[in-house]
């Protein structure tokens, strides 16, 4: 009588490390959650906002008064003015981020003021309106470069920058 040791084979231990695998791959991604790329998405929707608002302001004229062309930067909003005109006369605009997308925005262009309205020029450069009505003045914006970071519930920081010649991008 030959005596065989019973035990498992090599396959059968590769599946069970397979499919071990597998079920921990997709409980840890349960608890990582959005929080872990929120700082990212964010810096990317806002990229793809700010070069939709550049390319329409690029093909039309604007005021400094209530224009749908500007980009508003707060730390908890990002994008054009969240007005009906505007939804009415661009309909295919992109929403913008708020604090329901879990944006928390830091920027150091703005100084003291909470509040930022960036303009594009027909050449796409960027710029702000100091005063209001028929004191208003066409100011340079992002002289150097404006870099404006996204954070996340974890600090996690992603950037977006704008050139002085508008270039929109992440840094």
């Amino acid at each position: 009588m030959t005596h065989r040791n019973r035990g498992f084979t090599l396959v059968e231990l590769i599946v069970v490390i397979l499919l071990i695998g597998i079920v921990s791959g997709t409980v840890a991604s349960r608890f990582v959650g959005r929080d872990s790329f929120d700082a990212f998405l964010n810096r990317d929707v806002s990229i793809s906002l700010a070069r939709q608002i550049q390319i329409m302001a690029m093909n039309q004229s604007i005021s400094s008064s209530g224009s749908c062309y500007a980009l508003i930067i707060e730390q908890d909003y990002f994008g054009s003015p969240n007005t009906a005109t505007c939804h009415q006369q661009f309909p295919d605009l992109l929403p913008p981020l708020t604090a329901d997308d879990q944006l928390n925005i830091r920027f150091d262009e703005l100084g003291s003021s909470s509040k930022m309205e960036l303009y594009f020029d027909i050449t796409g450069k960027p710029f702000y309106f100091t005063g209001k009505g028929v004191t208003a003045k066409k100011v340079q914006a992002c002289t150097t470069i404006c870099q404006f970071d996204f954070l996340n519930s974890n600090n996690q920081k992603s950037s977006m920058c704008i050139n002085k010649e508008g270039y929109i991008y992440a840094c």
